[in-house]
């Protein structure tokens, strides 16, 4: 891969504004419908004044303890923020949870071993806090998409796993996942990024571009390498046919964890009043009717686990 400094500080800047252009945009419009919902904007999960380090919660956080859910933000792991998820996670509230949406550094500026120590140390704080806000631990969720949906996969296993815990350098003794749902994941990081198709191969520059990236980081970060060495919890897997970037990725997942075993739901959505939906759908287009069906069947499958 063979980006110069500017040509990649170029590349992440386009991917950024675009993040925090169109699809910011869109979801903000859509999310006024919410407004009336208890927030608690901007709060800092670790004491170190990075805005990365930041958290939203809405919901009810007076009455009785309900459950909690947490939201992982997609970008390609080199940009996003949870204003992009800002709507579903209101929608997520509206129906009874106690919704924490976060931030968490974007690479290159870290790697996958500091963004899971940013999530994990958000599920500390939402632990910590539980009082505070109403959270009932004992219904812990998680959801994300696409590289949010990679990095909950990864969460979740880690979580499990004394070796997977040793080699990210994290702990998880006050909190335990009890389903996670992801949303046209990314899965497996594995190959020769050099090789793929342009868009792919820019973005594989951004996050293996460094010596000490080698093939076993790449492996220990993909969910099919690492699945068993943890176990993952009750899983809803979704997509549709119409993701051009990722749905191959879901799919083979898909089949991976039917080969293997491990329970799971998984459902894919089809266009019904469009010509076709897109990648991650139900968070950029949180109006449509199918990104309604797609996240309230998501709200369905914790519903039907909780205790």
């Amino acid at each position: 891969m063979e980006l110069d400094r500017l040509g990649r500080k170029l590349l992440l800047d386009a991917l950024r504004l675009k993040d925090a252009g169109e699809v910011w945009a869109r979801v903000r419009a859509y999310g006024h419908v919410y407004d009336r919902l208890e927030t608690h904007l901007d709060l800092p999960y670790l004491a170190d004044g990075i805005r990365a380090h930041r958290l939203d919660v809405y919901g009810d956080t007076q009455g009785a303890a309900g459950p909690v859910l947490v939201v992982i933000h997609g970008g390609g792991w080199v940009a996003g923020s949870k204003a992009t998820n800002e709507s579903q996670a209101k929608y997520f509230a509206s129906r009874g949870f106690r919704v924490v949406n976060i931030n968490y550094r974007l690479q290159p500026e870290t790697d996958f071993a500091g963004q899971l120590a940013d999530i994990f140390a958000a599920l500390d704080w939402v632990a910590a806090h539980a009082r505070d806000y109403g959270f009932d631990m004992d219904r812990l969720f998680v959801t994300g998409d696409s590289a949010g949906g990679h990095l909950t996969l990864l969460t979740a296993l880690t979580a499990s796993s004394p070796a997977l815990r040793e080699y990210y350098g994290v702990r998880a003794d006050e909190w335990r996942i009890r389903a996670v749902a992801v949303s046209c994941p990314a899965s497996d990081l594995r190959g020769d990024w050099s090789q793929a198709e342009t868009s792919f191969r820019l973005l594989g520059s951004l996050l293996f571009d460094e010596p000490r990236k080698d093939a076993e980081y790449a492996r220990m970060a993909s969910i099919e390498y690492v699945l068993p060495m943890g176990e993952l919890p009750p899983t809803f897997i979704l997509t549709t046919p119409d993701d051009a970037l990722l749905y191959a990725h879901t799919r083979r997942l898909h089949e991976v964890l039917d080969k293997r075993g491990v329970a799971h739901r998984y459902r894919e959505y089809h266009a019904q009043n469009r010509a076709k939906l897109q990648h991650v759908f139900n968070v950029t287009n949180p109006e449509w009717p199918e990104s309604r069906r797609a996240n309230t069947d998501i709200l369905t499958f914790f519903n039907e686990l909780q205790p």
